[in-house]
C-alpha cells in the first residue's frame, strides 16, 4: 500500500548545529550535511533524512538517523557551547625516535666507559634498550 507525503519531512537538525546521537553517549558531534532520501516504487514509499556528523574531540565521521539525533546547541551558538563545555585535549609528550634513543644509550655507554659503571647508570642503559625492544617489536 502506498502512503503518500504531503509535504517533505524537515530536518531536526541543522548544518552546524551540536548534537548527541542515541548509542554514542554524551559524546558530541557537529553536522557537517544533511540528506533527505524519498524512496518510492509501486508498493512502498519511505523518506529518511540522515546526518553526516563529526565528534568535536576525535575528528570521527558518523552518519546518523533523524531519529537518533538531538540538538544540544544550534549553530549560532555552538562556540560558545564548546568553550564551557567541551574539555581541550591535553597535548600528548612527543616519544622518543629510535635515533633519539640510540643517542641516549651511546651517550649513556660513553659515560660508563669514561666515569665507571654505577647502579644508576646500569638502570639508565637498560631502560633505554628495554625502549629500543619495545619499538623493535610494535609496542609503542
Amino acid at each position: 500500500m502506498t502512503k503518500t507525503y504531503d509535504e517533505p519531512r524537515r530536518p531536526n537538525a541543522g548544518i552546524g548545529d551540536l548534537v548527541t546521537i542515541a548509542g554514542y553517549g554524551n559524546r558530541v558531534f557537529r553536522v557537517d550535511s544533511i540528506n533527505y532520501e524519498l524512496y518510492r516504487d509501486e508498493e512502498v514509499e519511505h523518506d529518511g533524512i540522515f546526518y553526516e556528523t563529526t565528534d568535536v574531540q576525535t575528528l570521527e565521521m558518523l552518519l546518523a538517523d533523524d531519529e537518533d539525533i538531538t540538538v544540544i546547541s544550534h549553530s549560532e551558538n555552538s562556540a560558545k557551547y564548546l568553550r564551557m563545555n567541551i574539555a581541550k585535549p591535553q597535548p600528548r609528550a612527543e616519544l622518543p625516535t629510535i635515533d633519539d634513543l640510540l643517542d641516549d644509550l651511546r651517550s649513556a655507554m660513553l659515560i660508563v666507559d669514561i666515569f665507571g659503571e654505577s647502579e644508576e647508570r646500569r638502570r639508565k642503559i637498560d631502560d633505554i634498550k628495554s625502549q629500543l625492544k619495545d619499538i623493535a617489536k610494535g609496542g609503542v
